[in-house]
């Protein structure tokens, strides 16, 4: 068993040399050293970013997610098609390890901006406006920060100890502002568009609380999928400070 491994952003710089075969600088944080693993993690943001098909690690910039249902109790909202990109920019301002007699517990925030392009098919309300429209949504989020939190335990396979992820949850918040374009809002109807879309201009950060959790869901989901096939692929002895 590996208790005292010290830090994620460890793990991922040994998982990423020992699988793709890149020359990545680690940093051998002490316990404590807040600076030091920040500096690690910020280094592996576009290592990661890229993918590692070797080992099932698709890329994340450009991530492509098929389908998401961003339906609320006013509004039936499906995206296709989506493209984010400006994973590989995003800052690391916080990472943390804490370990008890079952469980690792892994916590990083990841600030980026972000963009994300597709396909939507919307019907119902936002906020006070009637939409009914399917043509192309684009959003750019500005200073997303998330906060995702990981249970991780230990499991043995073929004689050797691999870090698995239990269970996760997350939370985010934009700190900045988000722009929002839908063109076609009303199906056929061009003018009518223009002035909802000068409303939902200067409500966007609103908009987003409403029809955002599903999007930044499926977006932390992948991530989240990158890390557990990292962590699939490289036996803790290979990665952890004792």
């Amino acid at each position: 068993m590996f208790a005292k491994m010290d830090y994620i952003i460890l793990m991922f710089a040994g998982l990423l040399a020992l699988s793709s075969g890149a020359s990545i600088p680690i940093s051998k944080c002490k316990v404590g050293d807040s600076a030091c693993l920040k500096q690690s993690a910020q280094a592996l943001v576009p290592i990661l970013a890229v993918g590692i098909p070797e080992i099932g690690a698709k890329s994340l910039d450009p991530l492509h997610i098929p389908l998401i249902d961003a339906s609320g109790s006013d509004v039936k909202l499906h995206t296709t098609k989506l493209v984010v990109t400006g994973m590989k920019g995003c800052t690391i301002p916080d990472a943390s390890h804490i370990h008890d007699a079952t469980k690792h517990t892994l916590s990083v925030d990841v600030l980026c901006d972000v963009d994300v392009q597709a396909q939507y098919d919307m019907v119902g309300k936002i906020i006070i406006l009637p939409v009914d429209g399917h043509s192309h949504l684009s959003i750019q989020l500005y200073q997303i920060l998330i906060s995702w939190k990981a249970n991780v335990k230990d499991v043995v396979r073929d004689g050797k100890t691999y870090w698995n992820v239990d269970d996760w949850d997350f939370s985010w918040i934009l700190k900045d502002h988000a722009d929002i374009e839908l063109t076609d809002l009303f199906r056929g109807s061009p003018v009518i568009t223009k002035a909802v879309k000068e409303i939902m201009d200067q409500s966007a950060n609103e908009i987003i609380k409403l029809f955002g959790p599903p999007i930044v869901k499926a977006i932390t989901t992948e991530v989240v999928d990158s890390i557990k096939h990292l962590f699939n692929s490289i036996p803790a002895e290979d990665l952890v400070l004792n």
